[in-house]
């Protein structure tokens, strides 16, 4: 036999053998198409291997049969998206990368494959393999980096990263509780919600077996009724099976009880009808009769009546609501109400290290101060620094709090829940206690007042002209209606607007009946917000509106409702539904303009931001989570669409020889609300999806 033959013989051997060696490996993978493999140039490799001496390839084979995978199980891991796909940073140095690295749950490395290959192929092993075949073949690659120093993950197509989201602005709790609830979401008529109520007593036999247990419901909205105008308690008797059940069942918005006969006979309701509650509302009829309806502070009467939550309700109720915020990409939330037995619950699961999720706590002690009760506490996992104050109600049950009359109900301006008066010394308190402010205001008065207590505070502590270091970062919820002055006064000011894009969605169908053609154009005004540079941290207030971050970042872009058919439905009808979505069409099939368009977002990379950075930023957590940086937490997620396809920024870092393929006939708007979660990663460890280390 020729030497040349037996090179020939050696090299298809060793070539053999590294294909078993490959075929080997524990390939993890998160779903199709995730999988370490290839890219088209792994076609040269065979060439390439011409390259290889017999010597090398001998020591190549010793190397591979000598050494495990010691580090397949490790804490150290990387993953590189294909070259048509990113990792988003969410950091402004440093936006777009195809590597990151992380090790013991902290990012260690951020930047390009051949960076990546530089820092942690073995010097051996770049010594023995002909550099062009590093550069040809991944797998080659993925597998003496998972010998010698590092497991990578190769995702290919579309396949992205994103940091981990962050919802500003939730009540994590509540969702728990209404998932084990009744679901009035999407309920158009007083018969849609009677028969959910009776769906629920068939399905818990617990229910069945015993008479006046208390029921509870979430989501109803009464602006999706044909009357449009509240239903009664009377409504919940006229089916004879809930007669013998005491039923709780709160509004959309939090901001309204609807009970049933039996829970009025419990609450001690004052009998003048003449009688005003502070802050709220008792609804009665014609007759001065109570009808069963309770408005914003109002509803602490039926509250009084409630059999009080349980460390074990609040337990079930975070694990529940956990798993489906990971699955969504979702890996920290602001509980934006949390009590003090709520807060004392968080700490003890976090000094025991179960926490499933981080939570930025607002501590909620209603319009009293309790900061002498609780102390800041701050670690990876939970943060306890800001407080809750509940300024106005919400604009469906016509509590927010207006300047002029709402339009169509005239005798009313809405509510303010707590005195003017008593504002500024309860910030001013809490501040000096070290905590942030977070005031609930969604009418424009509301809003005005809180500017006016929060410009008081900044003047006080000498910092009236902007952020510094010692501004408590103050925030206002929901900013939904703005005066154009208290717009330039939130960006003088430094305040932070934290918004949820869904509420505009779910609004869209009756704000302008509320606040007329001149109010609105100041209402969910984010895009007049941003030109301003006041800094916009986004949610959802789940539950109410739904989890999925996906559609908020929807609604930011397009201020268009989700839809199906080319028919409009209610944004709510898609809670907990997985029906193909598309984006509603005119009636010559252009895709209609969203809603008050001119207030959308159009920058995605900010609209991820307000997700992410600016939301960690809002709650003094940028130095851990927020962006993909070194030295950060390994909070990230990927997803299975490439949301930066057209943004200049990327394209100018795509190699010349990469043709972009189209993935899918889907326009970015539909795209977005298909988006799948394929894996959630927090704190370097894989916490949804199906690869693990």
């Amino acid at each position: 036999m020729s030497s040349e033959s037996q090179i020939s013989n050696d090299l298809k051997s060793s070539q053999s053998h590294l294909t078993r060696q490959l075929s080997q490996l524990d390939e993890p993978y998160l779903s199709h198409p995730v999988v370490i493999s290839p890219d088209r140039s792994q076609l040269k490799a065979n060439y390439y291997l011409r390259g290889f001496s017999i010597a090398s390839c001998s020591i190549l084979i010793a190397l591979i049969l000598s050494v495990k995978t010691r580090l397949r199980y490790s804490d150290r891991f990387g993953i590189c998206t294909s070259p048509t796909a990113s990792i988003f940073t969410s950091d402004s140095e440093l936006p777009f990368v195809s590597c990151i690295v992380m090790e013991n749950g902290t990012i260690e490395f951020l930047g390009s494959r051949s960076d990546l290959e530089i820092n942690y192929l073995n010097s051996l092993v770049r010594y023995l393999i002909p550099s062009r075949l590093i550069r040809s073949d991944n797998r080659l690659i993925s597998l003496f980096l998972s010998t010698y120093s590092l497991k990578v993950f190769q995702l290919t197509g579309q396949t992205s990263v994103l940091p981990g989201l962050i919802d500003s602005h939730a009540h994590p709790l509540e969702r728990g509780r209404a998932k084990s609830g009744v679901e009035l979401l999407g309920c158009t008529s007083i018969r849609c919600v009677i028969e959910r109520v009776i769906e629920h007593i068939n399905s818990r036999s617990d229910l069945l077996k015993g008479p006046r247990k208390f029921i509870f419901g979430d989501g109803w909205d009464h602006t999706l009724f044909e009357s449009k105008e509240f239903p009664t308690a009377g409504d919940l008797s006229t089916d004879p099976i809930l007669k013998d059940y005491s039923i709780v069942l709160r509004r959309i918005d939090f901001h309204a009880f609807w009970v049933s006969r039996s829970v009025l006979d419990l609450i001690d309701i004052p009998e003048d009808s003449d009688h005003e509650f502070d802050g709220g509302e008792i609804v009665r009829d014609k007759l001065g009769k109570p009808t069963g309806i309770f408005v914003d502070n109002a509803m602490d009467l039926v509250r009084d009546v409630l059999p009080k939550t349980t460390n074990e309700e609040r337990l079930r109720y975070l694990k529940s609501v956990s798993k489906e915020m990971l699955s969504l990409g979702l890996t920290t939330v602001n509980d934006a109400a949390a009590d003090l037995d709520t807060l004392k619950f968080y700490k003890a699961l976090d000094l025991q290290g179960k926490l499933p999720v981080r939570i930025l706590a607002m501590v909620d002690c209603g319009f009293e101060f309790c900061g002498d009760q609780i102390e800041r506490y701050q670690s990876s996992m939970l943060t306890i620094r800001s407080a809750k104050l509940f300024i106005d109600g919400a604009l469906g049950s016509w509590g927010a709090s207006l300047w002029e009359p709402y339009t169509d109900k005239p005798q009313s301006n809405g509510t303010l829940r707590v005195p003017v008066e008593e504002i500024f010394p309860l910030v001013k308190r809490w501040v000096q206690a070290g905590f942030q402010v977070n005031s609930h205001a969604i009418g424009d008065r509301a809003n005005t007042i809180v500017l006016d207590a929060y410009e008081q505070v900044l003047r006080s502590i000498g910092t009236i002209d902007g952020p510094c270091p010692n501004v408590p970062r103050l925030r206002i919820e929901h900013a939904q209606i703005l005066r154009r002055t208290d717009i330039t006064r939130m960006a003088k000011l430094g305040i932070f607007a934290s918004v949820q894009p869904t509420h505009a969605i779910a609004d869209m169908d009756y704000a302008e009946d509320r606040l007329g053609p001149d109010r609105i154009k100041g209402a969910y005004a984010w895009n007049s917000l941003s030109r301003e540079n006041v800094t916009l941290v986004f949610g959802s207030d789940f539950p109410v509106s739904p989890v999925s971050p996906f559609l908020g970042i929807h609604a930011a872009l397009t201020r268009k409702k989700p839809n199906e058919g080319g028919g409009t439905l209610s944004f709510n009808s898609f809670i907990n539904r997985d029906d193909e979505l598309s984006i509603g069409r005119g009636e010559r099939g252009d895709v209609r303009a969203g809603w008050y368009e001119e207030e959308r977002i159009r920058d995605m990379k900010e609209i991820i931001k307000s997700f992410s950075l600016y939301s960690s930023v809002s709650s003094f957590n940028e130095d851990l989570i927020g962006s993909l940086k070194v030295g950060k937490a390994g909070d990230l997620i990927v997803v299975d669409k490439n949301l930066f396809k057209k943004d200049p920024e990327w394209l100018k870092n795509l190699k010349d020889d990469y043709i972009l393929e189209q993935d899918d006939d889907d326009d970015d708007e539909t795209k977005i609300l298909k988006m799948k979660v394929l894996g959630t990663v927090l704190n370097g460890k894989l916490v949804y999806g199906k690869f693990s280390q």
